[in-house]
């Protein structure tokens, strides 16, 4: 069964890991190269900037056996 619950901070990784593949997976199969360069760098994420982004917000993982398999989050004005 899915479990939703609110983000905590060390979800970090999984969630960047997540986010990274599905851009590098699933995107690449709707974006060109540089788009997906773009969403998802090869040099890695900045995980402060993401942190800080996912701390402020509204911000939802989903898990599956303990896995964290989707996050979503939402701004206070309520951009998705």
């Amino acid at each position: 069964s899915v479990i939703i619950r609110r983000f905590i901070p060390s979800d970090l990784e999984k969630i960047l890991q997540v986010f990274e593949e599905a851009v590098r997976k699933v995107g690449a199969k709707y974006y060109d190269p540089e788009q997906v360069s773009a969403w998802a760098p090869k040099g890695g994420l900045d995980k402060e900037k993401w942190l800080q982004s996912l701390s402020q917000n509204i911000t939802y993982v989903a898990e599956i056996d303990g896995q964290i398999v989707a996050f979503g989050d939402m701004t206070s004005s309520g951009y998705i």
